[in-house]
């Protein structure tokens, strides 16, 4: 793993030479070689398995290597900003704390959404996301009681069989999957017209109708 991608909080004379040679963020788990340069661990590491690298960066794979006790700890002491500062974290402290505290429940962190949407959301409204706005929650529909995905929920109400419908000539209330025998049993107060299905079709009352469209259909 790379050094810490974490920004100082204010000045700080000496961030230079607590830098990585190689990834050039803040040392993790710094290491010095023979020839005073400092690298994080798994920098090092990577560097010496790879000829081009190591000969880039001018460093000898079999040169001896030792902890850097004491920048470690200076880099424990570090004041650091949150990672998340500009998702609006307004946490600052030592970057030690950051790492083995704040980081793991700063509420400005985003993680992936696990319902399927793929978005990253802040911790503290991942919560809220998923039970109320991802468009792959699972929702109950209110009329028929089925589940399904949020995002179909829409079209869904438009087939629902205990959907409300109105009739559109006596603007009666009812669930859809009764319009049907509605109109057949001629409970509509107005008559109805065959709305001219050939045109040469008039229009006949609803009693005429069923009649009128079985000529058209033959």
């Amino acid at each position: 793993m790379p050094g810490y991608d974490l920004k100082v909080n204010g000045e700080y004379a000496r961030i230079e030479s607590l830098e990585c040679s190689s990834c050039r963020l803040i040392l993790r788990d710094a290491i010095q070689n023979e020839e005073g340069q400092r690298f994080c661990k798994s920098c090092w590491e990577e560097a010496i398995s790879s000829s081009s690298k190591a000969q880039r960066l001018g460093i000898n794979p079999k040169e001896e290597i030792y902890p850097d006790i004491a920048v470690r700890r200076e880099i424990d002491r570090l004041p650091v900003l949150c990672e998340n500062y500009e998702n609006g974290c307004e946490w600052t402290g030592k970057l030690k704390d950051h790492e083995h505290d704040h980081k793991a429940i700063c509420e400005y962190k985003t993680m992936r959404c696990a319902l399927g949407c793929s978005k990253r959301i802040p911790l503290g409204k991942l919560r809220k996301h998923e039970k109320e706005e991802c468009p792959f929650r699972q929702v109950r529909c209110q009329y028929c009681r089925s589940e399904l995905l949020a995002r179909d929920y829409n079209d869904h109400l438009l087939n629902c069989p205990n959907a409300p419908y109105i009739c559109g000539h006596c603007h009666t209330e009812m669930p859809r999957s009764e319009m049907d025998s509605h109109m057949l049993l001629n409970n509509c107060r107005r008559q109805l017209y065959c709305s001219g299905w050939h045109p040469q079709c008039g229009e006949f009352p609803w009693e005429n109708t069923q009649t009128t469209i079985s000529l058209q259909k033959e």
